[in-house]
C-alpha cells in the first residue's frame, strides 16, 4: 500500500509538474494527503493558487486547502481560506457552502456566537 501511495503521489506530481493547473494541484493534493505527507498537499494548494485567477478555481483550491488545514489542526488558517471565499464574489451556493464550514470551525473554536452568524448566513443565501 505505501508503494502504491508513493507512486500515485509521484504520478500526480509529474501532472502537476507538466499542467500546473488547478486540477492536477487537486489530485497532488489528495495523493499526498492520502499518504499522509498533509503538510506538502496543503504546499500544492498554496502553490496552485498563487497561479488561480477565477473566483470558482479559487473557491475550489481554497475549500480543499482548508480542510487539510482544519485536518492538521490550523483551524485560523483554515478559517482565513474559507473567509477568503466569502469575500470573493461566487455564487451564492458557494458562499453559503463556505459559511457552513465557517460555522464548523468556529464551533471547534468555541466561537458560538460567530458560528451561529455564519449559519444563519448561510440559511439567507441557500433561499
Amino acid at each position: 500500500r505505501a508503494g502504491d501511495l508513493a507512486r500515485a503521489a509521484s504520478e500526480a506530481k509529474a501532472a502537476y509538474d507538466a499542467w500546473g493547473d488547478a486540477d492536477s494541484a487537486r489530485a497532488l493534493a489528495a495523493a499526498l494527503s492520502e499518504a499522509g505527507q498533509d503538510e506538502e498537499a496543503i504546499h500544492a494548494l498554496q502553490s496552485a493558487l498563487a497561479g488561480a485567477e477565477s473566483p470558482a478555481e479559487r473557491a475550489v483550491l481554497l475549500t480543499e486547502l482548508s480542510d487539510l488545514q482544519r485536518r492538521a489542526g490550523d483551524l485560523e488558517a483554515a478559517r482565513d481560506s474559507l473567509v477568503e471565499i466569502t469575500d470573493s464574489v461566487v455564487p451564492r451556493r458557494v458562499a453559503a457552502r463556505a459559511h457552513r464550514r465557517l460555522a464548523n470551525i468556529e464551533d471547534d473554536l468555541e466561537n458560538t456566537n460567530q458560528a451561529e452568524w455564519h449559519r444563519r448566513r448561510a440559511d439567507r443565501l441557500s433561499e
